[in-house]
């Protein structure tokens, strides 16, 4: 259907007096919070004694500016290493092969919370720690798979793929070193910094490389 001039011109002229919708603001965080910093993944936590870590790791109010320095600040819940700053993603657990971590949860947030990721030898039903307002929880546990794991928290009754408000940021990163490998003549050891996996990367993971 072809519009003449005038109607285009009514049409244009109508949409201008239509308002546009507000912006809802987003919400704030409580006053007094302490604000999340970026965690680089650069420094493990805890205090490693021969085999075993002891580590404390708190769950906080913060405010967090997601999109930089300037842009606005929102509410989370984040680790903390007990007596340090809360950041995202929470602190880092790297301990060896074989290390025993004695671990110290504690929630000071008014909200029950569930814990997981721990324990990788677990099912992943099993390794949850419920943790409710204000309680402290104490597990050991040892890192007996080499490899990189992930641990998350939530509101208590929802899961890691669920979270969508304050409890969306409670995650961090633990990497279990296996053994130096010892070097045979003519082989050359390669330690990479970081890496970049695309789909076919993943594909392949799963499915394998396709014949060439």
């Amino acid at each position: 259907m072809l519009l003449t001039a005038p109607a285009l011109i009514g049409i244009a002229l109508q949409a201008q007096l239509i308002a546009t919708l507000p912006r809802t603001p987003l919400p704030k965080p409580a006053p007094g919070v302490a604000h999340a910093g970026v965690h680089q993944n650069t420094a493990a936590a805890g205090r490693l004694v021969g085999t075993t870590l002891t580590l404390a790791v708190d769950i906080v109010e913060s405010g967090w500016k997601p999109e930089g320095a300037d842009d606005p600040e929102v509410p989370i819940l984040a680790f903390a290493e007990h007596g340090k700053q809360a950041t995202v993603p929470g602190p880092l657990v790297r301990v060896p092969l074989g290390t025993t971590i004695a671990l110290t949860l504690r929630n000071t947030t008014d909200s029950a919370l569930v814990v997981g990721g721990f324990r990788s030898s677990l099912a992943a039903e099993r390794d949850t720690i419920q943790l409710p307002k204000g309680a402290t929880r104490v597990i050991r546990f040892r890192a007996n798979a080499a490899g990189t794991f992930a641990y998350w928290g939530a509101f208590l009754g929802t899961d890691p793929m669920d979270r969508l408000w304050k409890d969306s940021q409670l995650n961090g990163a633990i990497v279990v070193d296996a053994p130096m490998p010892e070097l045979k003549p003519g082989h050359a050891l390669i330690r990479t910094r970081c890496l970049s996996l695309c789909g076919s990367d993943i594909h392949m993971l799963d499915y394998g490389s396709p014949e060439s």
